[in-house]
């Protein structure tokens, strides 16, 4: 037995602590720092320098490094990054360094204990009357290197376990929404055709410069538009003309509810009559003794001409009822029609033929036309 711990000691030499197994233990210790300070996510980390750093410069050179387009680009999408979608990237301020700092370190337990305990029952054995050096020295090796292996591998698990592997993926995940040129070109490209040099030139219609502008030339097309209102008198049943020459009074029109600030343009009149009807027993006609017209004033005005009236007209037969008419002047008005008021109307110097002749549902009315400029 003791030739055997000789040969072990020739192999390894001497123990540089007080025992072999004091210094299996020491070399235990390290083996845990190493682990503490290499762990598998920063092991991880190397694989990530696996690449041609030259070629990616230059790929990224060749994809990134165009100042003329960026600033274009940049120009182009800064009013599409709105302050709301500028504070979703606050999202992403952490600090990495403290958020691995904060993962425990006690990963390897009471392992040290473990471990320095299955050594030392090696060193029993080796050291036991029945220990054969020729074939227990390579089977206790192989068991300590076994148990070492398994306890190496239990503290890894820890790791990963006390990580719940979600660095990585986080890590992962951040790489690939924000590590990817490629699609930011792509996405890139598809924002600019979306905000195409026309659709971006709408923009520049807000501008205080335009819009004021734009706002004078609406309001001068709008104030060439030629605006009409209507109004109309109440219904007479009864207006009666007999052979003797005198103005008839018809129903008065009130003009309400021209807007302020409206520029009249012209005014003609309108008479509707629902029906003649002769009561002379012979045909019955009006009579024009002079140049004879509707009239219209305003109230407490001068009568002006507003529909020409013609000699024979309203030809009636004996005893006869025929329909009526609209007639609609073309003479204009607005000198007398101005503005919103109440107007009189008159037949100037009526007559006809026979007495009577009798005009049924009598109406009259005004068209005002009017711009708002």
């Amino acid at each position: 037995m003791a030739n055997w711990y000789q040969w072990l000691l020739d192999r390894l030499g001497s123990p540089a602590g007080a025992s072999l197994a004091a210094d299996l233990l020491a070399i235990d210790d390290l083996v845990d720092d190493l682990e503490s300070r290499l762990t598998a996510v920063r092991a991880g980390y190397l694989d990530e320098l696996d690449f041609a750093l030259q070629e990616a410069i230059t790929a990224l050179q060749t994809d990134l490094d165009n100042p003329a387009q960026y600033k274009a680009d940049v120009t182009t999408l800064e009013t599409r990054l709105s302050a709301a979608r500028a504070g979703y990237l606050d999202q992403l301020d952490f600090n990495l360094q403290e958020a691995i700092a904060a993962i425990p370190t006690s990963m390897v337990g009471t392992n040290n204990a473990a471990l320095a305990s299955v050594l030392e029952d090696a060193m029993q054995k080796a050291t036991g009357p029945a220990y054969n050096q020729d074939t227990d020295s390579q089977e206790a090796i192989r068991e300590l290197l076994d148990t070492i292996a398994g306890y190496l591998t239990t503290e890894i698990a820890d790791i990963l376990t006390d990580t719940g592997t979600t660095l990585p993926g986080l890590l992962s995940t951040i790489q690939t929404d924000l590590d990817n040129p490629s699609q930011y070109m792509a996405n890139l490209s598809t924002l600019e055709t979306r905000l195409s040099a026309v659709r971006a030139g709408y923009l520049d219609e807000l501008a205080a410069g335009n819009l004021p502008t734009d706002i004078a030339t609406l309001n001068t097309l709008l104030g060439r538009a030629v605006h009409h209102m209507d109004f109309w008198s109440e219904v007479d049943d009864l207006i009666t003309l007999n052979t003797t020459a005198a103005d008839e009074t018809l129903p008065s029109v009130t003009v309400a509810e021209i807007p302020a600030g409206a520029t009249i343009l012209r005014v003609i009149a309108i008479i509707s009559i629902g029906a003649f009807e002769d009561s002379s027993g012979s045909e019955n006609k009006f009579v024009l003794a002079g140049t004879e017209h509707i009239q219209v004033d305003k109230s407490g005005g001068t009568y002006i001409d507003a529909i020409k009236l013609l000699n024979n007209m309203w030809l009636t037969g004996a005893n006869a009822i025929r329909g009526g008419l609209v007639m609609i002047g073309d003479i204009d008005v607005a000198s007398e029609v101005d503005a919103n008021d109440t107007y009189e109307f008159r037949i100037e110097n009526a007559d006809v033929t026979g007495n009577n002749l009798l005009l049924r549902d009598v109406q009259v009315g005004l068209r005002v036309y009017f711009t708002l400029g």
